[in-house]
């Protein structure tokens, strides 16, 4: 197994049981990256401020503003502007990878239904970014 470096992620889920499941997803992948959780954008924009996380890992259904916003809000400040961002939500729909992809969206990881298929599919999207992993 491929181990990475120390690095910080942000993951934007509102939903406790995912954001476990990610969490413990990730520290299978590699005990070296801290994932930071935000269960919606204003909680998510204090943890930008005083982390710089390598990644960020967004829901798409979010209490206020949604995914779509957040990622647009991402993608307005210079110093967050290349953070990558991937999608990380239950729909698969062409449409909304095609709009997240527009809105600056590096990526989209449909959420998946058990432990081994999210740890594979994480893995495979750290080595897509080198610099998150």
């Amino acid at each position: 197994m491929q181990e990475f470096k120390s690095t910080t992620i942000l993951l934007i889920d509102d939903d406790e049981d995912d954001q476990q499941l990610f969490k413990e997803a990730i520290t299978h992948v590699n005990t070296q990256i801290d994932c930071q959780v935000a269960q919606h954008w204003d909680e998510a924009l204090k943890k930008l401020k005083t982390s710089s996380p390598s990644i960020i890992f967004l829901d798409l259904n979010l209490p206020r503003l949604n995914g779509k916003e957040c990622l647009m809000k991402i993608k307005s400040f210079a110093e967050w502007r290349d953070i990558p961002v991937v999608i990380y939500s239950t729909s698969s729909l062409e449409h909304e990878i095609e709009e997240t992809r527009k809105l600056g969206a590096v990526h989209f990881l449909t959420k998946q239904n058990s432990f081994n298929e999210i740890c594979t599919s994480l893995r495979e999207v750290l080595l897509l970014f080198p610099k998150a992993s």
